[in-house]
Parts: C-alpha cells; structure tokens; sequence
C-alpha cells in the first residue's frame, strides 16, 4: 500500500457537481498526469471518481462519456489500518481518498506492493525474444528502481527490449506483441488511455511485470510436464479461419451484455430443449455457482448441477480407465450455462467411450477465479498426475511455445454456428457450441488418447512428483542441504514480523546449524505476502545460515489448512491439519534434509494450537523433532501481530517501536512519507 499526496493526483476541477465527463476531457486528463483514478472536485471539494473500470465499461455500453461515482469509500487522514482492511475485505477497491473534516482531498491510498524479483525469478523463465516496457507513469520512485531492476534482467538474459513512454503507446502497440508494464495501476492507466483513443482492441497486450513473471514461470512448470503429462492449451483468438463467422455472430462477441432474462435469447439459447421452466434453471445456474475458500466449486446435488469433491459432475466416465483428462479454467470449462450432461467434458467423454478408450474425463473447472493466471498453477498442482495423464487449460489466450494449442474461434469459423448460440461471447455458449468444441478436443488429442497407458491401478509408483517440480525444484535450485547435520524449519505468517519472531528464529539458529525460514504465501492478511515477505527477508538479513523462502501452494495454504485463514475449527480441521503437516514431513523435509521444526507457544488462538499438537503427534513419527519455544513477552504481555496492528490502528508509533524491529517500521512508513 502507499500513499500519494494530493498534489500527485489526477484531479478534474468542475465548475459544479455535473454528472457526466466527456471522453475528450477525460482523455485529456490521462494525458497530463496518468493515473488509475481520475478525482472529481467542484468547489473546492471532492465529490465523485472515476476509475479506469469506470471508463472501459461506458466505452462498451457505446457511450462518448462516464457517468461520475459518487458512492465511494474514504478516509479521514492517519487511517492507514482501515485503509488495510478495506483492501483486505474488498477486492473490487484499489484506490481510496483521504480527506479532511471539510471534504476536501487530501490524497489517497493504494494497492501496492513492492515486486520481490529475486524471488520470483529465482526458478528461470521462458522468454519472449522482443520485450516493450512502458516507463513507469506514476510519482513513486520504487517502480523506477523497479522498472530498472528488471529492464537489466531481461538484457542480462538476451532479450531485446524497448523502452518506451506511456504516450507513445499508440506508436509502438500495433507492432509489439506484448508490452508490459511495472504494476496494475500503471496498467489502468495505459488501459483507459487506450479506451479513450479507441484502441481498445490492443489492451489486451498490455501486462504487468508480474503477470510476466508468473505466466514465465506456468511455462517453465508445463514444459517440465509436458512429456509425461501433454498439456493442450485452449485460446479464443480471431484469425482469417474464426473470420468465416457470420457477421451477426462476430459482433455478438463484442457485446458487453448478457441477456440471460430475455425470452427471445433464452429460447434461441436453449434451441430444442427450451421450457419456461427449463430456462429459468438453466440461465440462473450462477446462484448455485460458488467457490468455496480455495478456489473450487462447492460441491451440490440438483436436478442439472451437481458437484462432488469440487468437481462438476461427468456423464458417462468410466469405472476401469488408463489415464484421466484434466479440464482446468473458468465458465466455460465448467459449463456456466448447460446441465452436467451437456458440459464440454461430458461431450468428450461419450465420445471418447465411442471410440473405445479406456480414459476418464474430469471436470475441475471453477468461476472466474481460474481465468487469472496465477491461480491455475495451484490448482494443476493438486491433480494426481500421473504419466499418461492430460491436461487441458484456459490460459486466458496466452500462448506458450512447445505447448500444443486449439483455437476454438478457429474451430467455430469451420462450423455452422448460429449467432444465438452464444450469450456475450464464444465462452459464453450453449449445449451445441460445447458439444462442437468436444469434438476439435477429441479430434486434437487422438494421438495422445491411443498412446499406450497402464491400468490407473497398477502405476502408482509412476505418479508425478508435483511438490518437487514446482516447489522444491524452483525455490532450492542452489541449496545444498549435506552440507549441514542440523537443519531447522519454522513457519511464519508475520503480519506483520515483530521481535517476537526475529526472537522466535534466534532460539531455533542457535539449536540447528541452517534455518530455513518459509513465509506463509497465501494472501489473506491484512499485510500482503509481498510486504510480509520483505519483512522477514530484511528483518533477518544480518543473521547467518538463513533462509527465506515462500511457503507455496503446500505449505498453510487455502487448498492444504483453509481453517488457518477463517480462524474457525471445522468439522475438517483434524483430516486438513494431517494433510498439511503429512504433506510437509513426506514430500517436502526429505528433499530438504530437515529434520527440526520450530513453533512458538500458542496460548490464544485455537485453530493454531490444533495445528500445533497434530504435529507433535506427527512429525516424530517421520524423523522430525518438534521444538516448542516460550514466546517473547514485554511488560507482561505476549509480543503479538495483532498488538503491533493495535498500536498502528491508534498510531502509537511510540509503543510500535518497542514490539518490531526498525527494518519492520521502515517498510510499513516508507511508501507514506
């Protein structure tokens, strides 16, 4: 998070409280001084906001102007805490004013967090051969270290790179294949001065450094897997074969609205199998579409939908089968807007059983929360991979060199289509349009589906080692566990690192001869990883024969202890605390060489105390050592986060100072002078 002072900020001053801003003015405006959000002032006051979202949605609706918010969140000046929980609490918020008793804008608060390059490059990338990076636009001088940092790592690993200003954007898009730049608000930025130049058709090249980081490193993990395991990458993108599309269908897929509850698009939807009845089921399928805490869908029973295990139901899989295919991604992979029967993955099923192979198909498909790229990587590392498998993703039409891919626009375009087979979009479809892309899949994976497979039962011991090819191999590269006897273990969420912890991992260094410190990855903090992270790296940086690595997928995540994150003891708590502690004594300390695990005392917090005795009953049994050690106190009271948070909710920088270390304070003031 950082603050930005007022005389940073993009402000429209209007002569009165209007309720519009033309495109013009509002193009003009981004011109000057680039920014996510555009402030609204008129008599000296703040009134209302624009956002870049705000912006891209009236370009679609086919206005020439966006329409003021004057519902908006702020703060008066000093809530830095709340600003923290809002972020926390609501994901749609990414910027919040500050102002004075009076209304008057003062500045305003932002997501942000500082890129940890060094450790998210630490694992190699795939590179693109011609990167364009557009400077940073905004006042922080972090993004330009930032910027500079990564600039240099891409020379240093023989890409060529463009360094380009955000107004010359419009010179350089049609020609670049991607162009990136430091942080999502920069991206904002550039989006909406796209939008307003009509060049919208080109956001979609625009990226941040960390999408670059992480969908290098998806490409890394599927190439790793790729000969054991194919991987078919499905896009949507138009080409001169997705062209043959009739016109009323093409321009259909630029519509921006969804028409669910009009009976003329039901019925042209539905075709034969359109009821009143039906439809309304049918159409209102995402009530009953929701993810639980890790990601998947929740499991129910219905007449049409119906989930077990966090997967839609197959028709017609097999009980006896040699491989499995894998679907992962969003809407359409699950099947938004069809029964279980009529799902891509039940299409391809019954053709598959047509043809005589022996091989299961699996729904794992989700919400959007798969359509973002750093959240697929998880959940492929759960699949119980085994050689001969396939998986097939939506990667939001990024391609990936050496990964096979089907266009499914292409496939649409070799078809006989009718426009209203699809809502607002090609993924968006219905019953014909999935059973269509069944069979492109069939057709496009025949060679993998005959190659010759064991029975599911009798190739256990084949099972793909996930935890060591995107964990292990990607954090450990240059660690070199014979060299010691003596190796610790301590896992931390730091939110945020106190001296409670730097005293925590003093008394664990001076029982073992290395540490290894795993910082909790999952962003459900008021802190985020990438803050909390920085935390311990700087907090430990003097200490020798420590480590600092992220915690990962396998470690107290959402998918192996959700219950650490909601703080509630479930009816699940003891099978999920086994796994994550089974997980972690099995497949994670043997490649590791840890043979110590250190844990604070927990007199507080139940679900923490529960995960603590599940591994003093566990970790024995599997040559781990557990060594509980007394917490800090100071004055009588236990040194804790939610007392440093305390003391930054009443900014008692006094009493803050005497429960973290200085390089704590420095991190959580410095974006804020």
């Amino acid at each position: 998070m950082i603050y930005t002072k007022y005389s940073k900020l993009n402000v429209i001053k209007l002569k009165s409280h209007v309720e519009t801003v033309s495109f013009q003015v509002l193009r003009h405006a981004i011109q000057k001084n680039p920014s996510n959000v555009i402030y609204c002032e008129a008599e000296g006051k703040i009134y209302g906001i624009i956002s870049g979202g705000d912006i891209e949605r009236d370009y679609f609706a086919g206005r020439d102007y966006v329409t003021i918010n004057k519902n908006f969140t702020w703060l008066y000046p000093n809530e830095s805490m709340k600003a923290r929980e809002i972020f926390h609490e609501k994901a749609n918020i990414n910027v919040i004013p500050v102002i004075d008793k009076e209304g008057v804008l003062l500045g305003d608060y932002k997501r942000w967090d500082k890129l940890n390059l060094k450790r998210m490059i630490r694992g190699g990338v795939c590179l693109s051969q011609n990167i364009y990076l557009i400077r940073p636009c905004g006042v922080f001088q972090e993004k330009q270290k930032i910027y500079n940092d990564f600039k240099t790592f891409l020379q240093s690993a023989g890409v060529t790179v463009y360094s380009i200003n955000w107004n010359e954007i419009l010179n350089s898009v049609d020609q670049a294949e991607e162009v990136f730049v430091v942080d999502w608000d920069e991206y904002w930025a550039v989006n909406s001065f796209l939008v307003l130049s009509d060049k919208v058709d080109m956001s979609h090249k625009i990226k941040t450094f960390e999408q670059f980081l992480k969908h290098s490193w998806m490409c890394e993990y599927l190439h790793s897997i790729n000969e054991s395991v194919p991987v078919l990458n499905l896009v949507f993108r138009e080409t001169a074969d997705s062209r043959l599309l009739p016109a009323n269908f093409r321009n259909k897929t630029m519509d921006r609205n969804l028409e669910i509850d009009n009976s003329k698009v039901q019925k042209e939807f539905l075709c034969e199998l359109y009821t009143p009845e039906y439809a309304e089921q049918i159409m209102h399928l995402p009530v009953s579409v929701t993810a639980d805490i890790s990601g998947k869908l929740k499991d129910c029973k219905s007449k049409y939908y119906n989930v077990t295990n966090g997967e839609r139901h197959t028709a017609g899989q097999p009980e006896w089968y040699v491989k499995t295919v894998y679907f992962i991604g969003p809407c359409f992979v699950y099947g938004h807007f069809v029964e279980d029967k009529y799902t891509i993955e039940s299409f391809l099923q019954k053709r598959i059983n047509d043809a005589g192979y022996d091989v299961r198909v699996t729904n794992c498909g989700s919400l959007f929360y798969f359509r973002r790229i750093e959240n697929i990587l998880p959940r492929i590392e759960e699949l119980p991979l085994q050689r001969g498998d396939i998986v097939i993703l939506y990667l939001d039409d990024l391609s990936i060199p050496g990964i096979s891919e089907l266009n499914l626009m292409d496939v649409l375009g070799g078809s006989n289509v009718e426009a209203g087979w699809v809502l607002d979009n090609a993924w968006h479809c219905n019953h014909k349009v999935n059973e269509i892309y069944a069979e492109a899949i069939f057709h496009a994976l025949e060679d993998a589906l005959s190659a010759k497979a064991e029975s599911h039962k009798e190739k256990s011991g084949e099972e793909i080692d996930v935890v060591k090819k995107v964990y292990i191999d990607r954090y450990f590269a240059d660690y070199s566990p014979e060299a010691y006897k003596k190796i610790g273990s301590i896992v931390m969420n730091c939110n945020p690192f106190t001296y409670g912890h730097r005293y925590l991992i003093e008394q664990a260094l001076a029982l073992v001869e290395f540490l290894i410190i795993f910082v909790v990855e999952e962003d459900a903090s008021l802190f985020s990883f990438e803050e909390r992270f920085s935390m311990v790296c700087e907090g430990t940086k003097d200490l020798n024969h420590v480590m600092v690595v992220p915690s990962g997928p396998f470690i107290l995540s959402k998918k192996s202890f959700p219950e650490y994150f909601v703080k509630e003891a479930d009816e699940d708590i003891i099978q999920n605390v086994e796994n994550d502690i089974t997980c972690f004594a099995e497949r994670i300390a043997p490649h590791l060489n840890i043979n110590y695990r250190f844990v604070g005392e927990e007199p507080e917090d139940a679900v923490t105390n529960e995960y603590n005795l599940a591994m003093k009953r566990i970790l024995p049994k599997k040559g781990i050592e557990l060594v509980e050690i007394p917490r800090k106190e100071q004055n009588n009271k236990y040194i804790s986060g939610s007392l440093a948070r305390r003391c930054l909710e009443e900014v008692d920088i006094e009493k803050l100072e005497e429960l973290v270390p200085e390089s704590t304070v420095k991190l959580l003031f410095a974006e804020w002078e």
